[in-house]
């Protein structure tokens, strides 16, 4: 089970945090509650798998820089004075936890690396159509502190693999999720032109990708559109000559929040 730090700076939130939550029935041992953001708890974070923090606490003067130092890979969430939503909200706590602390068999990752890792699984979930519930997209990106800007839109793109089942089996033999990979560390990926792609297989024959906008770009300016789109297409190219992969631009649009990238 996870331990927690909750930091209730109100009265009625810490004693409710105390008596009336029955934290190991919801799967989690008994938290660490204090009263204020105290360097000394923070110290020890390492003991807590996540922070909570009343709206008083969120306010602390000491908390931003605690978020950019001991706390930046520790996910965080808001404790609120309903003790049933409060329970609801454990509830997508634990789920992130469970992920965030998932073993791979082959690879060690520290906190941070986790919490990008949860973060490109629930785009590229959006992008193939398997994350349906985009709450939980919003959600779990504020407990991570995502820097990846929901609101900020994107370039959508669809791209065509005509015969993908056959160049999978015949001449790509690593399987679809490592020519995903390929796909965006190798060739979209490489651009650095204010954009971040995201790319996930629908199926064996279809793409979709998102290009999107970093350094306050935004996806409706001209330019990033401009940019964005001469780079898919010179990556189009790419792929066409070094994988012998046939891969044909069908859709291109500009959406104003990722969210809207949902199946």
């Amino acid at each position: 089970m996870f331990r927690l730090l909750l930091i209730a700076q109100n009265e009625a939130t810490a004693r409710m945090l105390e008596t009336e939550i029955p934290w190991k029935e919801i799967g989690f041992e008994l938290p660490h509650i204090a009263t204020e953001v105290r360097d000394s708890d923070i110290a020890d974070i390492a003991r807590y798998a996540a922070v909570g923090l009343d709206d008083a606490a969120w306010q602390d003067p000491k908390l931003p820089a605690l978020l950019s130092g001991p706390l930046k890979a520790v996910p965080t969430f808001t404790v609120g004075l309903n003790q049933q939503a409060l329970i609801t909200s454990l509830s997508d706590v634990r789920h992130l936890l469970n992920r965030l602390h998932l073993d791979y068999a082959d690879e060690v990752y520290g906190p941070l690396e986790m919490m990008r890792i949860v973060q490109d699984e629930l785009i590229h979930n959006l992008l193939n159509g398997s994350l349906r519930d985009v709450d939980i997209l919003r959600r779990w990106f504020r407990m991570l502190r995502s820097d990846i800007p929901l609101d900020a839109g994107c370039r959508l793109y669809e791209l065509m693999l005509p015969e993908g089942d056959l160049y999978l089996s015949d001449q790509w033999r690593h399987g679809q999720q490592r020519l995903e990979n390929a796909l965006r560390s190798n060739f979209f990926g490489r651009a650095d032109n204010g954009a971040e792609y995201r790319v996930a297989f629908v199926d064996t024959k279809h793409v979709r990708m998102a290009a999107i906008p970093l350094g306050g770009n935004r996806a409706d300016a001209p330019d990033f559109i401009r940019s964005t789109d001469e780079h898919v297409s010179d990556t189009i190219r790419d792929i066409r000559e070094y994988l012998n992969l046939e891969i044909e631009l069908t859709d291109a649009r500009s959406v104003c929040t990722l969210e809207q990238c949902a199946r």
